[in-house]
């Protein structure tokens, strides 16, 4: 099963290698591996999507603080952001 993913150019590898043909060869290599291994690996980018969706998370908050103190968001309740949505 052959995944689409957008065709993006990686300048850092030699010549210009488009990242659908990069995701399907690191795609073929895991189909290789035994079935503990991919396992592991899934576990693995699981854990690092995990972690990087956690950072993403923490830099909003601390972005929205910033804001708040900054005095460019104030605070409201739900039926004034209802109020607010449906006006």
């Amino acid at each position: 099963m052959l995944i689409a993913v957008p065709v993006l150019y990686n300048r850092a590898l030699e010549g210009y290698v488009p990242t659908e043909a990069r995701f399907a060869e690191i795609l073929e290599q895991a189909d290789g591996l035994p079935v503990g291994d991919q396992e592991e690996l899934v576990e693995l980018l699981q854990s690092r999507v995990r972690d990087r969706r956690r950072a993403e998370l923490s830099k909003d908050v601390a972005e929205a603080q910033r804001e708040f103190q900054d005095g460019r968001c104030r605070p409201v309740t739900a039926e004034d952001l209802r109020r607010e949505i449906l006006s």
